[in-house]
């Protein structure tokens, strides 16, 4: 008897601890931290093939990010059932006919099905971050620093290493390469042949752009500027430490074309800026294109 009430006991106590989760703001903050992963599983029917060779940009991929969206839309009841009755209009319907004529004129059917079920995919996620854009932004405060710092030492590991970690990272996405590897993208630095930083991405172009988009949305977000008014010290290290960590990996993406953006959005500061980090970021940057070797194809930029 004594027994069957310490296991009702137990059970009443996990069932107090599982009512105080918000499940919301967990699978926000899980969607969001493995958003730049890609952990997926890829499918290959016969359309997703090209001369009988798979293509994996082809391929219906369903991806732990998209498992964890699913969740966050189960437990985002209001939006599923409010927004359903406010999309069913004339534009809608519009949209909806276009979708299908696209679908039904489209050489390979399935695979325009597919991209559209994508989408659609992110313009209800665009939705459903404006319909929560205070959960987003609090999350987002939480999981920039662990994008930015994780994937700029990931790429200076990979440039030391000469080619990717493997292990835990190939889970994350990292792809299989190493200096001689085909096609992998390099760059000839005082005279010396490195790879350019993949992260867990496909290509260093796509690594630089992401890490871009995340310095610029945690610079404007962040409640603590890198500078006050006056243009002195940081009011937070650790916002230092994000900032380093992500230039870092944009210099070693090789990436000019996002080097040059970068250049463009740091010349729009001069106002909140000294004058002498500017010229200082600027030399600094020129110095660095002087010393990096020309060797590159139209592609890689």
């Amino acid at each position: 008897m004594e027994s069957r009430k310490q296991i009702f006991n137990l059970k009443f106590l996990i069932f107090n601890q599982f009512k105080k989760i918000n499940f919301k703001k967990l699978f926000v903050s899980l969607w969001l931290l493995f958003l730049p992963t890609q952990l997926g599983l890829h499918f290959w029917p016969e359309w997703s093939q090209v001369m009988g060779l798979r293509v994996d940009y082809l391929a219906p991929t369903l991806y732990f990010g998209d498992i964890l969206w699913i969740f966050l839309l189960i437990f985002n009841f209001k939006f599923l059932i409010f927004n359903q009755f406010k999309i069913f209009n004339f534009k809608f319907l519009i949209i909806f006919l276009f979708v299908i004529i696209n679908i039904f004129v489209a050489g390979n059917k399935w695979e325009a099905g597919y991209k559209w079920m994508r989408i659609i995919q992110w313009i209800v996620t665009f939705k459903l971050i404006l319909d929560n854009k205070k959960l987003f932004k609090e999350m987002l405060l939480k999981v920039l620093p662990v994008w930015i710092i994780g994937e700029g030492l990931l790429g200076l590991a990979q440039v030391v290493n000469g080619g990717s970690l493997n292990g835990i990272f190939y889970w994350l996405g990292e792809r299989r390469f190493s200096y001689i590897s085909l096609g992998v993208a390099q760059i000839s630095y005082l005279g010396q042949g490195l790879i350019r930083a993949y992260g867990t991405f496909s290509h260093p172009n796509s690594f630089a752009g992401f890490i871009l988009v995340s310095l610029v949305v945690f610079v404007l977000i962040s409640p603590n500027p890198l500078f006050d008014k006056r243009g002195r010290s940081p009011l937070q290290i650790t916002e230092w430490v994000v900032v380093f960590c992500g230039l870092l990996g944009l210099f070693l993406s090789g990436s000019r074309t996002v080097w040059t953006i970068l250049i463009l959005l740091f010349l729009l500061q001069l106002r909140k800026i000294k004058l002498g980090y500017v010229v200082m970021g600027v030399g600094l940057t020129i110095m660095a294109l002087g010393l990096i070797g020309n060797n590159y194809r139209i592609v890689d930029f």
